[in-house]
């Protein structure tokens, strides 16, 4: 019986731990870190499914009866729209000042919509040079690897990951008087 116990307040704590593993929005998720909020709107379904199906942040768009999801155009966020201030050309921040690519998904309910993002990369053409990493215009660099250390499961920068949030949330936010939602109430 001890052991029972034992057992399953090990397990709710490691899900308790687990589920704190969050920063301004970004999540880990498998071997990724994605970003998520939800939106409250005034909009219909239809409305918020045909504002994104045109709002040319898509590369290629698939959708369904409540989703749209695809690939994001190369581009860079817009830093001055969010009040976010430049930062170094380096480390989290790269993920500012080049443009991204990303998958994203959005997902669509009366009143709501939850934005995720995934494999957000940054895709410099000039080379860089950061903590002894060197690369070259080529290089791709993703938000996983600048953002949060897997291996120790904690968050690496901070003020990067509250600066390239901010961004993400002003480019998704279809009207100013919307007001942002914890993904709890989704």
């Amino acid at each position: 019986m001890k052991k029972l116990f034992t057992l399953l307040l090990m397990a709710v704590l490691s899900v308790a731990a687990y589920a704190q593993e969050e920063l301004y929005g970004f999540k880990p998720f498998e071997n990724d870190l994605i970003w998520q909020f939800v939106y409250e709107t005034d909009l219909s379904p239809d409305e918020v499914k045909e504002y994104f199906m045109t709002s040319g942040k898509f590369e290629f768009v698939h959708d369904n009866d409540s989703s749209i999801w695809g690939n994001s155009k190369k581009k860079q966020l817009n830093r001055e729209s969010a009040g976010v201030g430049k930062g170094s050309l380096s480390g989290a921040y790269a993920l500012l000042n080049y443009p991204l690519s990303y998958f994203i998904k959005i997902d669509i309910k009366d009143g709501k919509y939850r934005v995720t993002i995934g494999n957000i990369t940054a895709h410099p053409n000039v080379s860089l040079s950061y903590m002894g990493v060197s690369t070259n215009s080529n290089t791709q660099i993703y938000a996983r690897e600048l953002l949060y250390n897997f291996n120790k499961r904690k968050f690496k920068n901070k003020e990067g990951a509250a600066g390239v949030s901010l961004c993400l949330y002003d480019e998704f936010l279809i009207n100013e008087k919307l007001r942002i939602m914890s993904d709890d109430n989704w």
